[in-house]
């Protein structure tokens, strides 16, 4: 399997591993590797022939797809309530489960994570990658500890999960409506020119932020069906689903049945 690299502009690059894309940021000191994908190919040489520069790998959330390349690094920065869940979807047992869906049943490469040092990430910490500066937004909604990327001088956000044509909303126990909403008013307020995300493969416009934020503000519970299956088709019975258009392109919204606060507020 093969890496698939575009070239946003010049020193970005988004990086497409089987059905995810993780991101690399070059500055004129250092690089920083956004999120490291499943960890099905060797990472190391293509980011090394991409740039020398000093790198800093920092992942969004603890997704096995999101932080399955960590193995290659001795130092990863990732969100400290995330830090178990990477640790526990890099086990194995689960890495394989996941893994093995997207090779179509294949081997999985087997690696060693547990040398990889893991180091707090949040929204106070700023990086100067020359030319390029690089910081983090607090949104959670995908995972209660869900970070976006925000490299100011380009004007480009990194939502990782956090804004894809499917919206997964449900993974953390007690997540609201009202927090994925002020969430994406955060991404909303810093007007991108352009979003990366990471199960797309082209940029995304603010316009699809912010449209995807209107109408799950406006969603209420009698909007959804059941979804009985999960991100990983796994039989659940307390997921909802919503499914619409937005910008021509089909999307679909899934939470949880107990999601919806705002209807609540409002009948207040």
């Amino acid at each position: 399997m093969k890496f698939n690299v575009s070239q946003v502009k010049p020193g970005i690059y988004h990086i497409k591993e089987a059905a995810v894309h993780f991101d690399l940021i070059v500055g004129e000191k250092k690089a920083l590797l956004w999120d490291t994908g499943y960890g099905i190919d060797e990472l190391m040489p293509l980011i090394r022939s991409l740039t020398d520069k000093e790198l800093i790998v920092c992942n969004s959330h603890g997704h096995i797809d999101h932080v399955g390349g960590n193995y290659a690094f001795e130092k990863v920065l990732i969100p400290l309530g995330a830090v178990a869940e990477a640790v526990m979807m890099t086990s194995h047992a689960l890495r394989s489960l996941g893994v093995k869906r997207i090779l179509d049943g294949g081997d999985v490469p087997h690696h060693d994570y547990s040398k990889v040092i893991y180091e707090d990430l949040n929204e106070s910490m700023v990086f100067d990658l020359g030319g390029r500066t690089a910081r983090f937004i607090s949104i959670p909604g995908h995972t209660r500890h869900d970070l976006a990327l925000w490299i100011e001088e380009d004007r480009c956000l990194l939502t990782a999960d956090a804004l894809n044509y499917v919206m997964w909303l449900y993974f953390s126990d007690g997540m609201k409506q009202s927090t994925v909403v002020r969430s994406l008013t955060k991404l909303v307020d810093l007007e991108p020119e352009f979003i990366l995300a990471s199960h797309r493969h082209s940029p995304l416009d603010a316009q699809f932020l912010t449209m995807m934020r209107d109408k799950i503000k406006t969603l209420r519970r009698a909007d959804f069906n059941f979804a009985h299956l999960d991100a990983f088709t796994l039989r659940r019975d307390d997921l909802v689903e919503y499914h619409t258009t937005i910008q021509h392109k089909r999307v679909s919204i899934v939470f949880r049945d107990d999601a919806f606060d705002l209807e609540e507020k409002e009948g207040r």
